[in-house]
């Protein structure tokens, strides 16, 4: 019954661990995903489309704060 014990305060120890300070280096290693080829002739269009997808979906996210800022970068320019 003591060796029961111990073990649920490790575990909540590990748990305390984890939650403060992130998985350690074994959980590091294991999250890296795995190396594919990066000859100069290899394009991965599945990841390049990801990307102008995600440059796109910023670009629409940031005009609206552009045009509120747009008049004050004229004001700048008109001090010139």
């Amino acid at each position: 019954m003591d060796e029961n014990l111990q073990e649920d305060v490790r575990d909540r120890g590990n748990m305390f661990d984890h939650f403060m300070f992130g998985p350690g280096q074994r959980r590091q290693e294991q999250l890296q995903p795995p190396e594919t080829n990066y000859s100069p002739n290899y394009i991965d269009y599945g990841e390049l489309i990801v990307h102008l997808d995600t440059l796109v979906e910023s670009t629409r996210n940031l005009k609206p704060l552009f045009q509120k800022i747009y008049p004050f970068i004229e004001q700048f320019w008109k001090k010139k």
